[in-house]
């Protein structure tokens, strides 16, 4: 489920909500609420990802519109606003408005590492396999992802920082090195 891949918690009103759409859909579901064992930064990467491997499907628009929908429907059904939830679904909207109106090649923001050392470019090679090298932003640098928020690729720049990395955000076109 996305939901709980953004604030780390399956509540029983989100697990009523799945299941009532899974019923809908003559789906057979079976999920209770729990907790969920991953990262901050690894949950919110995995729902874009999540959501571009279906968008690769291709599927109808039409559906892409329900989907987002019952996204909105999701992370507001426990009642509490978390500002988690509330980036996520802003970066969630802008990669389905960008599917939906043909225009996936304007994705506005990046978020760079730039590796202060042989060690932080090991650690950086293990935690981001196949990752962009690229010369722009004054230098070499490693592209962490493109995010279609702000406020989203902030959260993921801040969690690399925390991290030890030296990370800034930038809507500056990079050239690759």
């Amino acid at each position: 489920c996305i939901r709980d891949r953004v604030d780390g918690e399956v509540s029983a009103e989100e697990v009523a909500l799945v299941s009532r759409v899974a019923a809908d859909m003559n789906v057979e579901l079976s999920l209770q609420a729990h907790s969920v064992e991953a990262t901050r930064t690894e949950r919110l990467l995995n729902i874009r990802s999540a959501l571009q491997q279906y968008l690769k499907q291709s599927p109808p628009k039409q559906q892409v519109e329900k989907l987002e929908h019952l996204l909105h429907e999701l992370v507001s059904s426990d009642g509490e606003d978390h500002a988690d939830e509330q980036s996520s679904l802003a970066e969630v909207k802008g990669i389905i408005g960008s599917y939906l109106q043909d225009d996936a090649d304007q994705i506005p923001f990046r978020v760079l590492l730039a590796p202060q050392s042989e060690d932080q470019l090991s650690r950086i090679s293990s935690l981001l396999e196949g990752a962009k090298t690229h010369r722009g932003a004054g230098g070499k640098g490693i592209t962490v992802g493109e995010f279609h928020t702000r406020e989203y690729a902030d959260t993921i720049c801040r969690e690399y920082r925390d991290l030890g990395f030296f990370c800034v955000v930038t809507d500056e076109l990079l050239s690759e090195a």
